[in-house]
């Protein structure tokens, strides 16, 4: 069985058109999700970072990762 946030990853990962994953994770849980994906082969740069308090403020810390040359 392939965990969730892994199937999630090789899904964009796949996707020529996706340069660059962000991951946003419990604040507790960086460390031990960065060693997670860490055991897998992924060929994009996989970045993760702090949620917030709300969905809303988790996809915003998310969407301060993007590479300006994302948009």
């Amino acid at each position: 069985d392939v965990p969730v946030l892994i199937r999630s990853i090789k899904a964009f990962d796949n996707i020529a058109d996706v340069s660059e994953i962000i991951v946003v994770t419990n604040k507790d849980n960086i460390n031990e999700t960065q060693n997670f994906i860490n055991n897998y082969f992924f060929a994009k740069k996989i970045i993760i970072t702090e949620g917030g308090n709300t969905r809303q403020a988790s996809v915003f810390n998310g969407f301060k990762f993007v590479s300006k040359d994302c948009y």
